[in-house]
């Protein structure tokens, strides 16, 4: 299986994002797991084989990438079902 994100990063080279209300009010759009970079270098294996979560991701875009915030047990889980693109808010960050 190849890696079908766009990379990992730590979480602290970037700016903080919104708070949760903030989240909330953006709409939901689709995005490509392949242009996320994952800001979380690992999980939980109980989260991983818990019940199905379909809340979108939280996203935020900042000097041009697409960066997780939260959600990275969906996204991998949506990874391993073979999804090509997940359910996201998109925060925009620049």
């Amino acid at each position: 299986m190849r890696f079908p994100f766009a990379g990992i990063i730590d979480k602290e080279d970037l700016p903080c994002g919104p708070e949760v209300e903030d989240w909330m009010k953006l709409d939901v759009t689709t995005v490509f797991l392949c242009d996320i970079f994952l800001t979380q270098d690992s999980l939980l294996a109980e989260k991983l084989f818990n019940t199905y979560a379909s809340s979108p991701l939280w996203v935020a875009q900042w000097s041009g990438h697409k960066y997780l915030y939260n959600g990275h047990h969906r996204a991998v889980k949506a990874a391993f079902r073979g999804e090509l693109a997940v359910q996201a808010r998109i925060y925009m960050l620049d």
